[in-house]
């Protein structure tokens, strides 16, 4: 591992509390391997883990185990990079374990903070009576459930995602996983852009004045699109959730970021079957940029997001961006203005992008 790869200890506990289960690696007395995917919760600096009592893991007790997650960033063909040779065929990951002892978690109270903690992120909904120690339904469970903890005694991660490639090989993965553009490649085209230094934006995914166009809606983006998206006409009777979750749901999303502020400037989505339709909504810029390019930018580039080139026709509807898209190739249909002096356009395959 290079030093460029590591993760450091807060980014490792962070990939950890990220996913619900990884892998835990240990041997018996005997010296058998064993190695057990498990739900894992984190509390205390330790992880914790729930089993029977006559389970495999009760073996493990009192001896070096180790526990990781990983997470596939890219996965990267050879043509990308070389039209012939299969060498650069790769995989960029991020990965991290905690290595320790494996002990045996006794204390009543302990037990169940840690069953809690685990609840908390298998169903974080709620929808359960909370797990307490003097809680009546759950004392004989609390009694018959072993509980394992792992505490460090070394942590280690790895950040893989191209730090040691050059920026043109760089750019000719980020071109190909846009092109590609399945949910992973799109989450991965960020992550890496976020991690490594030498990667730069794809230009067809930079947008006027220096706004980059992002691809995959992080939490934070999703939360201002969201808010972006309140004030505008044909959002009246959607709340701010129901806001979040079109945003999420759809196929194929692109926001408009400010580099300097973090601040998102404008949102578009698209829902698609990838063949035969697809059809633009939540196409807004914050007012203050409107009249820059941006809508154009967004426009562009939702185009030829990979759930929207291939298909055979795009509709969308609008009150007053008509002459945003008519040079991308959208008519009016026939049926004409609704009572809400809304129209239906529609772009057949072929049209300019």
């Amino acid at each position: 591992m290079s030093l460029e790869d590591r993760m450091d200890e807060e980014a490792c506990w962070q990939l950890l509390d990220r996913f619900p289960h990884g892998n835990l690696c240990g041997s018996t007395g005997q010296g058998t391997p064993v190695m057990r995917t498990l739900n894992h919760a984190i509390l205390d600096g330790a992880l914790y883990f729930h089993g029977a009592a006559t389970g495999e893991k009760r073996g493990m007790l009192g001896r070096p185990a180790v526990f990781g997650c990983e997470e596939v960033v890219a996965q990267i063909p050879s043509y990308w990079r070389d039209p012939i040779s299969a060498c650069p065929a790769t995989t960029w990951f991020q990965s991290a374990q905690v290595h320790g002892m494996l002990e045996s978690v006794e204390d009543a109270g302990l037990k169940a903070r840690a069953m809690s903690a685990l609840m908390n992120r298998l169903q974080p909904e709620g929808g359960h009576l909370p797990i307490r120690v003097d809680e009546e339904l759950y004392v004989k469970m609390l009694r018959a459930t072993c509980v394992f903890r792992l505490v460090p005694s070394r942590l280690t991660g790895r950040n893989k995602i191209g730090q040691n490639k050059q920026p043109e090989d760089i750019l000719a993965i980020l071109r190909g996983l846009w092109k590609r553009g399945t949910p992973q490649d799109l989450r991965g085209m960020e992550t890496i852009l976020a991690g490594n230094k030498r990667a730069s934006r794809p230009p067809e995914l930079c947008g006027p004045r220096g706004v980059e166009l992002i691809v995959h809606p992080s939490e934070c983006l999703a939360d201002q699109a969201a808010e972006l998206l309140r004030v505008q006409y044909w959002s009246g009777p959607y709340d701010h959730g129901q806001l979040l979750q079109a945003i999420h749901g759809a196929q194929a999303w692109i926001g408009a970021r400010d580099p300097q502020t973090g601040r998102l400037l404008g949102t578009a989505a698209a829902v698609s079957n990838g063949s035969k339709q697809a059809y633009l909504y939540d196409v807004a810029v914050d007012l203050q940029h409107q009249g820059k390019g941006i809508g154009k930018a967004l426009t562009k580039a939702l185009l030829d997001h990979a759930m929207v080139r291939g298909t055979r026709t795009v509709i969308l509807r609008t009150r007053d961006a008509m002459e945003l898209y008519r040079p991308f190739g959208f008519e009016l249909t026939g049926g004409g203005a609704g009572p809400d002096g809304i129209v239906t356009m529609l772009r057949k395959q072929g049209a300019p992008a």
